[in-house]
This record gives C-alpha cells, structure tokens and sequence, in this order.
C-alpha cells in the first residue's frame, strides 16, 4: 500500500476545502461526514469539535485501492458523501 493521509476537520474547513477543490493530479480524496465520537480539535484550523457535532473524516491516497477505513474510531451516524479521484466524482452518498 502507497501513503494514505488522513484528518478530521470541522464543517468550516471541509467547506474550504470543496471551495479550492485543490488536489494533486493522480490523488483520491475520500470524505466521510458524521457526527464526533469524543470532542477533539479539526486537523485543519484547531477549533474544538464536540462530542456530537458535525464534522469530517477527510483521507487522501496515491490510489484508489490504498484507503484504509479508519473514520468509524471518531464517526457515529456517518455517511461517505465524496469518492473523488483525478478531480472526478466516482460516488457521492452512500454508507461505509
């Protein structure tokens, strides 16, 4: 398996995020959307997320084979709402 990064960000920066659309050529981003397990702080911007609120298990791979589910240790209630690969959308919803 080749590198995988993976955050938890607040609704803010995963909004950032969708607005710059930045990803490097031949990357795969996977996000998943659900409510915090425990409080933590966003990966992005250091802003204390809640247990229970809103927030965003955003991985990114070299490729689409390499994610490793990971977002069920900090996500309850999630659902995967992005699959992009080469800035192309695969899949927007489903369930893990």
């Amino acid at each position: 398996m080749d590198k995988m990064t993976r955050y938890i960000w607040c609704p803010g920066c995963y909004q950032k995020l969708i607005e710059d659309k930045g990803m490097k050529k031949d990357e795969t981003r996977v996000v998943y959307r659900g409510k915090a397990f425990d409080s933590f702080l966003c990966d992005y911007c250091n802003k204390f997320i809640n247990e229970g609120d809103i927030c965003y298990a955003v991985s990114f791979v070299e490729k689409p084979g390499d994610h490793v589910p990971w977002e069920v240790g900090y996500l309850t209630d999630m659902e995967r709402i992005e699959y992009v690969s080469n800035n192309k959308v695969k899949k927007n919803r489903g369930r893990p």
